[in-house]
Order: structure tokens, then sequence, then C-alpha cells
């Protein structure tokens, strides 16, 4: 039997949010956040395997994320850049048809995404046009600043502040830390 929507059941999630531009591809500076909603295990050839639904290069119109309220496919500044897949082993190209996305508060939104796509390879689940729709609770983990990702590269914390500035407010946030290859801002506790 092919796969069915009921069985693709978000059960949590994160989503991150990263400045980046790459001007020999087209992609002007800006502020792309990226959604990962976990859904339950599908069962296929007798094992329990790890799926999920990936939302990337998302553009929120809003400078503060604490202040979101919800927002649709339609009030999305950039959703021409929408990349939506289901992951089960490899990713499949999902053809989104909703997305809704509303600070619950806290480090907390509810994601709700819909669409369809194809699935090959899986013997019995396959199949074509297999419908989503889901939503669940995603945990924001913070805003990235990559300094490889940017021209001229911000080389401390103040020049990444700097660099997130243009697109989020910080107050919400927590000082940037360095990880090696990337400043992390991350919510702050108290954030509304």
């Amino acid at each position: 039997m092919a796969l069915r929507s009921k069985d693709i059941r978000c059960v949590g999630g994160e989503c991150y949010a990263h400045v980046f531009e790459n001007p020999r591809a087209g992609v002007k500076r800006g502020l792309f956040w990226n959604f990962i909603l976990e859904c339950a295990p599908i069962t296929w050839d007798g094992e329990q395997w790890e799926s999920s639904l990936l939302c990337d290069w998302v553009t929120l119109p809003t400078r503060n994320w604490t202040a979101l309220g919800k927002v649709g496919l339609g009030d999305l500044p950039q959703r021409e850049l929408l990349e939506t897949s289901f992951y089960l082993s490899a990713h499949h190209d999902v053809k989104l048809s909703r997305l809704e996305i509303a600070h619950e508060g806290g480090g907390m939104f509810r994601v709700h995404l819909g669409g369809d796509f194809d699935l090959e390879g899986y013997d019995d689940l396959d199949g074509a046009a297999i419908p989503i729709d889901t939503s669940g609770p995603v945990r924001f983990k913070g805003l990235i600043v990559v300094p490889d990702n940017l021209f001229p590269k911000p080389s401390d914390a103040a020049g990444a502040a700097a660099v997130a500035r243009e697109f989020l407010d910080l107050e919400n946030f927590a000082e940037p830390a360095w990880d090696g290859s990337r400043f992390l801002f991350e919510p702050r506790p108290d954030a509304a």
C-alpha cells in the first residue's frame, strides 16, 4: 500500500535562521529560515526508518521573531526561493501548497505544512502525488552567522552582530558564541 498522508505525522522539530549570500549565484545577502519537522518513523521493508519534512530558504516578514503572528505562503516575501522535501533515506521534493508559521511563545513555533510528493524505489510505499498535511511544535535554535558565507567576512562577535542587526532585532538573543566555524546567537530563555 502506498505511503499515506496519515503516516506522515510531525512529532516535533527545530528551526534556525541564518544570514547568507552568494553573489555568483545571484543570491543577495538576506536572512533565511530553515524548518525541520521531525516525523514519526515509517515502516519500510520490515524496519523503522526516520522521516522528516524540511522547508528551507524561508523569508519571514518580521524583524522581531517573538512578535511573529501567523503567516502563510502568501505572506512570505521571497516564496520562490523555498525548497521543501520529505526525507526518507533520501530527499524527495515536495510540491508545497500550504505553509503556516506562528510564534507560540518562548522559543517555540507552530508549523503547518501541506503539499504532495512522488515516492519511487520503496516497493509498496511508492506512489505519485502522496499528500502531506501535518503540523507540530518546532523549537527555535537560534540565528547563525557563518563568516565564510559573507563578503566581507565578519571577524569577531561585534561584526557578526552588525551583520545580523541588518535583518533582526537582537534584544531577544544572547550574545553570539563562536563555535569554530560560525557565530551562534541563541534565543534568550526569557524571550516572550
